[in-house]
Formats: C-alpha cells, structure tokens, sequence
C-alpha cells in the first residue's frame, strides 16, 4: 500500500502514465523516476473485466478501475530495470556517474621501470660526482630543449630559447662548486618507446643542508635498448 500510494496516475482514456514520487531508488539527480518508458500496451488485458469498477481501496477516498491496478502493479514490477537500464529500443535513463578506467595503459613494465629508475639514479650520482661525461650520456643529444622555466619567453619563442644545456652544464659542472641532487614524488609513465617522468627536486651545495627545490619534466626516448632523456623542463618553487 506505501508503494501504491506514491504512484500518480495521468490520463484518461489511454494507457497511463505512471510517475513516482520521491522514489528511493531515484538517484539524488532526478527524485523523479519517469515510467513512461514502459509500453504497457504489451500487456494482454483483455482477460481482466475493465468494465466494473473496483472497490474502494483501504486509505484510497475513490475506487479504483481494474485497469488502473493492473497498470500499477506491472509499472511496480518494473522498477528495478527502470532503475539499473531501460529496455532495448526504449528511451535510456540518464546517470551521472562518471565511467571507471580500472585499466592503466601508460603504467610501466617491470623491465623498464627498473631501466628508467637506473637512469634516474646515475643522474643524481652524475651531479653529485661533478661527472659531466656520464650525466651527458644519458641525453639522446646535447643540444635537446633542456631548460628552466623562469620565465615567459615570449611570443617569438622558438626552439633555441629552450636548448639550454650549455648553461647548465657551466652552472653544476663548470663552476667549480660540488652539487648534490636527490629526486621525491617520482611518477613514470611509459607506452612502448616513449616515457615521461615527473618529479620532484633538490639541489644544494655539497656542504649545505638545505638547497633550492622544484618541479622537473623528463621525457625519455628508448633508443637500441637504452632509455635517453629527449627533453628536460624544470621550475623552481615558490620561496
């Protein structure tokens, strides 16, 4: 009787449209489950007399045709595919649930993983040793886009405003003073022959405890077997 009483019906003459009110298994977006949807003229209800009028439903103040309680308890019957998917060829119910990717395609094999970690590795060793030799090893060339991200370049920016090796080289190979560096927050991406790697950095002066950190962009080219750093970007953090 509970679920009866939150059916309202609409229309003389055809086959009713059924609404609910305030169904509980409505989503919070839309309290109002539509079943309309369902053609109801399916239904044989030739065997029912529709020509007598029922009797007064207990709590109802107006008796009820057999049409109408037939058509009621098919669209009850109905709820639970109302509520999950409509029907083939019908109007489908609309949900704003986003769809889950429980697949992750740009996750790392095992053996590259490993590969791109022992890279990462060797370029902190390589700043920290002060050997510029092996840190260029591991750059597919060296006159790749590798730069800071100070500043804007401007409109006119092309690729030589980002090939800044020659600078970075001076800075923490060439100015006599040792470096340390060490990476956090480290995130790797990888699909075939191309990785991107996102991290955090630190780098300090060898006797000092506290240095300068940012944020650094690899991305990494395979090339005969071995990973290559294509491109570098970093930036600073706020002080």
């Amino acid at each position: 009787m509970a679920a009866l009483r939150r059916l309202r019906l609409s229309g003389e003459g055809r086959v009713p449209t059924l609404r609910m009110r305030r169904c509980p298994v409505a989503s919070a977006h839309s309290p109002f489950l539509d079943l309309s949807i369902f053609d109801l003229s399916i239904f044989d209800l030739s065997i029912f007399d529709l020509s007598t009028t029922g009797r007064l439903m207990p709590g109802m103040n107006k008796p009820w045709r057999a049409s109408r309680l037939i058509a009621a308890g098919l669209a009850l019957a109905s709820l639970p595919l109302a509520a999950g998917a409509a029907p083939a060829g019908s109007a489908s119910v609309a949900s704003n649930l986003p769809l889950k990717d429980t697949t992750t395609v740009n996750a790392p094999s095992t053996e590259d993983l490993a590969l791109i970690q022992q890279l990462l590795a060797q370029y902190t060793a390589s700043v920290t040793d002060g050997d510029a030799r092996r840190f260029e090893s591991q750059l597919l060339d060296l006159n790749i886009p590798f730069s800071g991200v100070a500043k804007d370049f401007g409109a006119s920016a092309g690729l030589a405003n980002v090939q800044n090796y020659p600078g970075f080289k001076q800075a923490i190979f060439g100015s006599g003073k040792r470096y340390k560096q060490r990476f956090s927050n480290v995130k790797i991406e990888q699909v075939g022959l191309l990785a991107q790697v996102s991290l955090d950095y630190e780098t300090a002066l060898q006797e000092d405890d506290d240095g300068g950190k940012g944020w650094k962009v690899l991305h990494l080219l395979k090339v005969g077997g071995h990973w290559k750093i294509a491109s570098e970007f970093y930036v600073g953090y706020p002080k």
